[in-house]
């Protein structure tokens, strides 16, 4: 017995919503911070050849930038002098300390912090990428998006962490207990940029039904039974 199929009708796809390229924004501009003279006021410390001394027990704060999500970069001096040395962002000051996310170098080690008068919550603790000459800068970069906040030292990342439990506007700033150099500080504010990429969008396809196909009549040769299923 000879079996014929014939397909009568067959269905196509084709996506019903095109997808929209995403291109990355470019960066807002960033502001340099300290490095002229009238920018360095005694009380925090003094501005030689570039280089930011900072006085023992003592700070400098960026009011002019204030913001959620910002990148804060700086080249911090290696020398053993230094002690505590801080970055900060987020920074909202009150009467018995200031609430922030700070990294420090305590040790040898890098630690992110969420300082929170009157505790102070360890979020990560990380190694250098290398060892460092006391005369060395080594390049420092901490990003608060949102609840992610990034540790980067010598262009690799250190670090990520997830945090919540402070999502308020604040200053940048450094702060140590003695003997640190800074050079190089800039901020860079995120709010508003969108620093996340958009989700992508959903392709939803869609069932069309092509017109019915009829296969032409076979030829019958006498003797031949043909069975249609």
């Amino acid at each position: 017995v000879l079996v014929v199929l014939a397909v009568s009708s067959y269905l196509a796809w084709k996506p019903g919503v095109t997808p929209v390229e995403w291109t990355k924004p470019a960066l807002p501009t960033p502001v340099r911070l300290w490095d002229t003279p009238e920018k360095v006021p005694e009380s925090i410390g003094t501005l030689e050849s570039g280089i930011l001394h900072l006085n023992p027990d003592s700070g400098a704060y960026h009011d002019e930038t204030a913001a959620r999500d910002v990148i804060f970069r700086g080249k911090l001096r290696m020398n053993p002098n230094a002690v505590l040395p801080f970055m900060n962002v987020r920074v909202k000051q009150g009467a018995t300390g200031s609430r922030e996310y700070a990294l420090t170098l305590t040790g040898g080690m890098f630690q992110l912090l969420l300082n929170d008068p009157p505790s102070s919550k360890v979020l990560g603790t990380w190694p250098p990428p290398r060892s460092y000459g006391p005369d060395e800068f080594l390049p420092l970069e901490l990003h608060a998006i949102g609840d992610t906040f990034t540790v980067k030292a010598d262009g690799k990342i250190l670090g990520t962490v997830q945090n919540d439990e402070w999502r308020g506007t604040g200053k940048v700033g450094i702060w140590n207990k003695r003997g640190s150099q800074w050079r190089d500080m800039e901020v860079v504010s995120m709010d508003g940029t969108g620093a996340a990429a958009p989700a992508p969008s959903i392709v939803t396809p869609q069932a069309v039904a092509l017109p019915n196909w009829t296969p032409p009549a076979p030829a019958v040769t006498a003797g031949t039974e043909w069975t249609n299923l």
